[in-house]
Order: C-alpha cells, then structure tokens, then sequence
C-alpha cells in the first residue's frame, strides 16, 4: 500500500507538472494530509460511533492515540503551510515574469477568493484548532477537522489545477 501511495502520488505530480511544462515548480507539498485525513476518518464508525469503542479496538485506542494524530496531523497542516508559503515568496521575490504568471491567473478574481478560503480553512482554523490539547483529545471534533482539511486540499487542487485547462479568468 506505501508503494501503491507514492506511486500515485508521483504520478499525479508528474500529470500536474505537464500541464504547464513553461512552468516548472518544485511543487511537492504534502500529500500526507490527505492520507492522515483517510485515516483518522476510518477510525470513525457509520452511525454507532467510534470503533474504538467497540471490541476490540475498546482496550487499544486510548485517548493519548488521538491525541498523538492530533499533534502528526498539526505538523502536517504546518508543514504544508510552510512549503506552500516559502514557494510563493521565493517565486514572488525572484520577480520572473514566467514564473509570476502562474500566480497571477490564480490570484485575480474568484480564484483570489478561493486562494484566500484555502489559507483561512487549510491553515489558520485547523492550525489554532490543533494548538489545543483538549480537543485533539476529543474524536469527533478531529474528524471534523480532518473532514475540514480533506476537503481543503481538494479544493486547493482544484486551485492548482483548473486554471490550466482555461485561460480565461473564473469571475466572481
């Protein structure tokens, strides 16, 4: 499954990288989040609960196990963050107009929009969410935030992706 998982994941960005070949980026963000999201959701049960309430799962998960996907799922959250911000502000400080382009499309109009709710939702709200102990502790509060995130990277694909396919400009 760990080479199915990297197998995809460098194909998709090989597929995402020839969409604009003019544009080369040394886009390897973390595609973990996604897989933790996965995860953390297949803990929870349809409509009974958590199977770590149930047998067997009862005596194995304790609080402390969601706890620590809280922190792992905190420093991917960070981590994404990180690479993404320090890939725009060197592509920004560096000034070269093929490079700036690829932000350009993707800053101007609803794409602003959608760039703006990815930093808001992707980061900021997960990021203070997770800084509490409490509630990494709390199971289904976390489902929630993965829920959140999950859908955050796939709407920040979308981000990435789509202007590719149409020059013309997604207007608000």
């Amino acid at each position: 499954m760990v080479l199915f998982v990297f197998t995809v994941t460098f194909a998709a960005i090989d597929w995402y990288m020839s969409l604009e070949p003019e544009w080369a980026s040394d886009d390897l963000r973390v595609h973990l989040c996604g897989f933790l999201d996965f995860e953390r959701i297949g803990v929870r049960d349809r409509g009974n609960g958590h199977t770590s309430k149930q047998e067997p799962m009862k005596r194995i998960v304790a609080p402390l196990h969601f706890h620590d996907l809280g922190k792992l799922l905190l420093a991917l959250v960070m981590l994404w963050a990180y690479f993404a911000f320090s890939q725009f502000l060197i592509i920004w400080s560096g000034n070269l107009p093929e490079e700036i382009g690829w932000y350009l499309v993707r800053m101007q109009g609803a794409w602003g929009v959608i760039a703006l709710a990815v930093v808001i939702l992707h980061f900021a709200f997960p990021f203070l969410f997770l800084l509490s102990r409490r509630l990494k502790r709390d199971p289904n509060k976390l489902v929630i935030v993965a829920v959140l995130i999950l859908v955050m990277r796939l709407i920040d694909l979308l981000w990435m992706l789509q202007p590719a396919f149409s020059r013309e400009r997604f207007q608000s």
